[in-house]
């Protein structure tokens, strides 16, 4: 009992640097216009599958948990505006990708954790600052 609890107490800091850290395959992403405080703004929804990560390989996963996250599309792109270009390099990885490879891709977003959204309906739009993405690898891909 004592050793989940010490592993629980060290994983609360860790936890407490995002607000939310996905980690998915099949990433994809769409733009479209909403009205943010009543201005017509342009909104990316970058959209991932849930990937459990460090699981022996070949593990099986859920099937179609997803989760989908908007972000505001900044004239000057900050962070997110590599979300597109990252979720286009998973894409073609995860199309490349065949047995002899040990390692599968997957896509990662982080967004942080002092971060204030606009609400849209009741959804949750992040700045573009506040939200990083990247690629990372994992034992093999999902069996669903």
């Amino acid at each position: 009992m004592r050793a989940w609890l010490g592993v629980f107490v060290l994983a609360i800091p860790v936890s407490a640097m995002a607000q939310t850290t996905f980690v998915g395959g099949g990433p994809a992403y769409q733009e479209m216009t909403v009205n943010i405080e009543g201005t017509p703004r342009t909104v990316v929804q970058l959209t991932g599958y849930f990937h459990q990560m460090d699981l022996a390989p070949h593990h099986a996963q859920p099937i179609g948990l997803g989760e989908a996250f908007y972000v505001v599309k900044d004239e000057k792109p900050w962070n997110a505006s590599h979300c597109e270009t990252w979720i286009k390099q998973i894409q073609g990885d995860e199309l490349a990708w065949n047995e002899k490879k040990t390692m599968f891709p997957y896509w990662e977003i982080q967004i942080a954790a002092d971060a204030k959204p606009y609400y849209v309906d009741g959804m949750p739009v992040w700045h573009d600052r506040d939200v990083s993405c990247w690629e990372a690898m994992d034992f093999g891909p999902p069996l669903f």
